[in-house]
C-alpha cells in the first residue's frame, strides 16, 4: 500500500459535499481491499492519537466498526473471514490499539473506540477468542476514570446487543455484575444511563441468572430504582427494561406485579408521551402472554405454561388508569400516529382476549357515564373504549348491551366533534367484525348504511373509518353470496357512488 493521508480522507468523509463524502468512502474500501490490515493499522493509529482530531478519530472507530460488521448477513461473514485472515499479532495490535482509546478525555474518542471493540469483541467472542476482554472490561469498572467507565459500560450494552447469546453465556454473571456497579447512584448521571442501556441489552440472554432469587433481586431492584431517576433517558430505558422482563420472564413477575403496577401507574399518569405509551406496553405484554394461555386452556382444556393472572389481578386499579389515559385524545392529533389513547385502547383491546367477559363490569360504567358528556374528550373516549372491547365477551347481557347500542352510535356521526365521529365510525365497523347479528336485521343495516354514507364526505380521518365501516356491514351479508340479491342491495347503487365520490 503507497503512503496514504489517513486523516485528509477521514476529514473528506464528513464533508457536506456528496461527492466528496463518496470519494473519501470509495478510497477507504479500497484501501480495505488492497490491504486490510495495514488499512485498520492506520485506522487504529489515528483512534488512540491524542493530538489528532477527535471529529477523524470518532470516524476511525466507524470506519475500523464497518470493516468488521454488515447488515447482510453474507456480506457480514465474508468481512468476518477477512478479519481473521489477518495474522494474530497484528489484529492483537488493532484491538489493544482500539481499547487504549477508552479512558480517553476526548469524548469522541471514546465514541469511537466504543463503536470498534465492541465490534471486534462481538466477531472474536462469537468464535471463542478474545476471551479476555470481558474480563478487561469487567475489570475496568474498578478505575477511578469516571469516562472510562462509562465507556466500558456504554461497549459492554453493544456487544450485549449484537451478539449471539451463547457466545458469551457463560460470562453473564460478570457482565450483569459490572452493569449493576455501574448504575449506583453515586456515579455520574451519564454513567447510569449507561449502565441502565447495557442491562436492557443483556436481559434477553440472562435466563439463567434470573432462576436465582438474589441475582434476579438485583437485576429488578436496579431496574425499579432507575425509574426514580431525575434523567428522563433513564426513566423510558428503566420502562423498556420492564416490557423485556414481562415478554422473557414472565413466570417470574407475580413477584415483582405490585411494584410494577406502581411504576407503570406512575409512568401512565405522567407527562411523558413516551414514558406513557411504553407503561401500557408492559401490560399490553402481560396481557398478550396470558391471552395464549387462555386460548391453549380454551382448545386443549390445560396448558403447560404457568398461569399467575396477573392482568385480572391488576384490573380493578388498571382500567381507570387506562381509561383516562384514552382521554388524552386530541382533535389535532396525527391519525397516523402512535400516542398514549391509541396505546391504552390496544392494552384494553388485548386485555379483553385474556379476561373475556371479566372487563366488562370495569370499563361499561366509565362509557355510560361519559358517552353522552358534554367533553368531547370524554365522549371520544367512552366510544373508543367500548370499541376496545368488542372482541372476547360472551355473555347474552353484553351482547344485548352491543345491540342496544346502535342507535346511540349512529346518532353520534353526527356529533360536532370529528374525534367522535371518526371514533364512532370505527366502532360500528368492529361491532359488524364481531357481533354480525346485530346487522342481520335488513332495517338496522340499511339505516346505519345510510348515515355512514353521508359522511363520506366528511374530513379524511372520518371519511376513511367510515368507508371501513361501511365495508365490515357489507361483509355481514357474505351468506348471500350464491344469490342473486342480498338486503343491502337496496343500496348498492347509493354506496358506489358515495365510495367513488371518496376516490376523488
Amino acid at each position: 500500500m503507497s503512503e496514504v493521508d489517513i486523516s485528509e480522507i477521514l476529514s473528506y468523509a464528513l464533508s457536506h459535499v456528496y461527492e466528496e463524502r463518496q470519494a473519501a468512502y470509495d478510497k477507504l474500501q479500497e484501501l480495505l481491499q488492497e490491504d486490510m490490515a495495514q488499512c485498520l493499522y492506520l485506522l487504529c493509529t489515528e483512534l488512540s492519537d491524542p493530538n489528532k482530531d477527535p471529529t477523524n478519530r470518532y470516524q476511525a472507530g466507524i470506519q475500523i466498526k464497518n470493516a468488521v460488521h454488515a447488515k447482510s448477513e453474507s456480506e457480514n461473514l465474508a468481512k468476518v473471514a477477512k478479519w481473521f485472515d489477518i495474522p494474530e499479532e497484528q489484529r492483537n495490535y488493532i484491538k489493544d490499539a482500539c481499547l487504549s482509546a477508552l479512558g480517553d478525555p476526548e469524548k469522541n474518542a471514546r465514541n469511537g473506540a466504543s463503536s470498534a471493540v465492541a465490534a471486534l469483541g462481538v466477531v472474536e467472542l462469537s468464535v471463542g477468542s478474545w476471551g479476555e476482554l470481558i474480563s478487561i472490561l469487567v475489570n475496568n469498572m474498578e478505575s477511578d476514570n469516571l469516562q472510562l467507565k462509562q465507556a466500558t459500560l456504554e461497549t459492554l450494552g453493544k456487544i450485549c446487543e449484537d451478539i449471539n447469546p451463547p457466545a458469551i453465556s457463560a460470562r453473564t454473571t460478570e457482565i450483569l455484575g459490572a452493569i449493576v456497579q455501574g448504575a449506583d447512584e453515586s456515579h455520574p448521571i451519564e454513567i447510569i444511563r449507561a449502565a441502565i442501556t447495557a442491562m436492557l441489552n443483556s436481559l434477553r440472554f440472562v435466563s439463567e441468572n434470573f432462576e436465582i432469587d438474589d441475582q434476579r433481586g438485583y437485576i429488578m431492584d436496579m431496574i425499579f430504582a432507575a425509574f426514580l431517576s431525575e434523567d428522563r433517558q433513564i426513566r423510558l430505558t428503566s420502562m423498556y427494561c420492564i416490557i423485556c422482563v414481562s415478554d422473557n420472564y414472565y413466570e417470574y413477575l407475580d413477584e415483582y406485579i405490585e411494584k410494577i403496577y406502581d411504576m407503570t401507574n406512575q409512568g401512565i399518569i405522567g407527562d411523558d408521551e413516551d414514558i406513557a405509551q411504553s407503561a401500557i406496553e408492559v401490560w399490553s405484554t402481560i396481557a398478550a402472554y396470558e391471552a395464549e394461555i387462555v386460548k391453549e386452556i380454551e382448545d386443549y382444556g390445560q396448558t403447560d405454561e404457568e398461569y399467575h393472572k396477573l392482568i385480572e389481578k391488576a384490573l380493578e386499579p388498571l382500567c381507570p388508569v387506562l381509561l383516562r389515559a384514552l382521554s388524552t385524545q386530541d382533535e389535532d392529533d396525527d391519525d397516523e400516529e402512535w400516542s398514549t389513547a391509541k396505546a391504552a385502547s390496544a392494552c384494553l383491546v388485548v386485555m379483553t382476549s385474556a379476561l373475556k367477559d371479566k372487563i366488562v363490569g370495569e370499563v361499561m360504567p366509565f362509557v355510560n357515564e361519559n358517552i353522552k358528556s358534554e367533553d368531547s374528550n370524554l365522549r371520544a373516549a367512552a366510544t373508543i373504549a367500548f370499541g376496545s372491547i368488542l372482541e372476547g365477551p360472551e355473555s347474552d347481557d353484553f351482547i344485548e348491551i352491543v345491540g342496544d347500542a346502535l342507535g346511540l352510535l349512529e346518532n353520534h356521526l353526527g356529533d360536532p366533534s370529528p374525534m367522535v365521529r371518526d371514533n364512532t365510525a370505527w366502532v360500528l365497523g368492529k361491532i359488524a367484525d364481531t357481533h354480525e347479528d346485530c346487522f342481520l336485521e335488513e332495517n338496522v343495516a340499511l339505516t346505519i348504511l345510510a348515515t355512514l354514507m353521508n359522511r363520506t364526505e366528511d374530513i379524511p380521518r372520518v371519511s376513511a373509518s367510515c368507508c371501513f365501516a361501511i365495508g365490515q356491514i357489507i361483509y355481514v351479508f357474505k351468506q348471500y353470496d350464491c344469490e342473486e340479491t342480498s338486503p343491502v342491495s337496496k343500496c348498492f347503487v347509493e354506496i358506489m357512488k358515495a365510495l367513488i365520490v371518496v376516490t376523488k
